[in-house]
């Protein structure tokens, strides 16, 4: 052995890489894709998105994304540089319930796109050294706000937020805007000071994606129209078309996309109990006859929802709240003059293994406490008929609580005005 090793002592020489002769590596890369990259980038360069560098102290590898239109989008995987040291940017990215809340009177929509989102945003000297990106054609520093920054979304949205600040009728998610008003005429006037307001800031929107003087569109994944909110039929087919999960991964999958349109299905976390037992660490995995059958009603119910109104500040509301052993529900509604009820949004929530053991009036209760905490944006300083299924209730949340232990529960009340408790049908 000793012979060998001495014969070989080329092999352990560590003091530099090695190089395997007779032999190369090559990547195989799709036709097509090269020209399609190489453009990519000179477009880059051209239109001062980007620019050319000798060194940088921050080098990010590329993420190079495929678009619908057949074009691409190149990110940094910034997650391996500068992302580890940038300071959170406190700012909210708007809830798509937030944004609905305000359509009441719409019926006449316009769907505005930027071109390039990010990219029309300025950045600052001293963030470009920061966001030098590593390719093949050498280094690069943006000029403009990066894709995969960690905190580029909250610093566009701000952006967005504050160039249309002051105009009604309007909502912005990122670079998705949303115009509505009663009448073409409103329409028009409310449309011509988002343009303008726009243009004023430089912004630039891509003609082929805005959609003008619609009936109806889709936004934030939901068809929306003087009605209200509708789910889209893409999104529904998905869910419906959905075979049965073979395993918690897949299940997880299913889950996250009909949650997605929780807000339509009645005491859906109730519904959804034996699949989530599914969920539990201790649990094996056992795709029963309850567990089809489950999976089944979920998409049966989904199919036969209906729509949900928007919310108006100037018609009655009502919050029905219920609980069953495994799960709170609320649903928030308008009541028509007529009597009818329009439902803005259904809610539901899984108890914790403590709250399972609560008596059922106080599970009554902190289906009340959920309700209240989750259409908080709707109830608050409003007047409110409130429904349960509880009786007793009645008497803890009218104007003397006779029961302190569940004092808390009516605390979580005071911000909402209830002119009416009355027991359900």
């Amino acid at each position: 052995m000793a012979n060998m090793l001495e014969t070989h002592t080329e092999l352990f020489k560590v003091l530099s890489y090695g190089e395997i002769q007779d032999f190369t590596a090559k990547v195989r890369v799709q036709e097509g894709t090269k020209p399609i990259f190489h453009n990519h980038v000179d477009c880059l360069q051209k239109n001062k998105i980007i620019t050319k560098v000798a060194r940088s102290d921050w080098a990010a590898p590329i993420v190079v994304v495929p678009k619908k239109d057949k074009t691409v989008r190149m990110c940094g995987n910034y997650k391996v540089t500068v992302n580890r040291c940038i300071l959170p940017e406190e700012y909210p990215l708007p809830k798509a319930e937030d944004l609905f809340a305000t359509l009441a009177g719409g019926k006449v929509f316009n769907k505005l796109d930027l071109a390039f989102a990010y990219q029309q945003l300025k950045l600052d000297p001293e963030s470009e050294q920061c966001l030098t990106i590593n390719t093949h054609k050498g280094l690069f520093r943006f000029n403009r706000l990066a894709y995969g920054i960690s905190t580029a979304p909250a610093i566009f949205q701000h952006t967005m937020d504050q160039i249309l600040d002051g105009i009604d009728n309007v909502v912005c998610f990122m670079d998705d805007i949303l115009v509505s008003a009663p009448t073409i005429g409103e329409h028009l006037v409310v449309l011509d000071k988002v343009m303008s307001r726009l243009e004023k800031y430089g912004v630039k929107m891509k003609h082929s994606k805005c959609e003008f003087l619609q009936d109806s569109v889709e936004y934030l994944g939901y068809k929306i129209d003087a009605q209200g909110l509708h789910p889209t039929n893409s999104k529904v087919e998905a869910i419906v078309n959905t075979p049965a999960p073979t395993n918690i991964s897949e299940l997880r999958s299913f889950l996250g996309l009909l949650n997605y349109y929780g807000k339509f299905v009645a005491n859906l976390s109730t519904l959804l109990h034996p699949l989530h037992q599914l969920l539990q660490a201790d649990k094996k995995w056992n795709w029963s006859p309850q567990c089809e059958e489950t999976f089944k009603t979920c998409k049966q119910r989904l199919l036969k929802s209906k729509w949900l109104a928007h919310y108006n500040t100037e018609m009655k509301l009502r919050l029905a709240c219920d609980a069953s052993p495994y799960g709170v529900g609320a649903v928030i509604s308008h009541v028509l003059p007529s009597g009818e009820e329009h439902p803005i949004a259904f809610a539901s929530q899984t108890l914790s293994p403590c709250e399972k053991n609560y008596a059922q009036i106080e599970k009554e209760a902190l289906s009340i406490i959920f309700g209240v905490k989750k259409f908080h944006k709707y109830l608050y300083r409003r007047k409110l008929q409130l429904l349960t299924d509880h009786k007793l209730l009645l008497a803890i949340l009218g104007p003397k609580s006779a029961i302190p232990t569940l004092a808390a529960f009516r605390n979580a009340t005071l911000g909402s005005d209830i002119v009416s408790l009355q027991l359900r049908d």
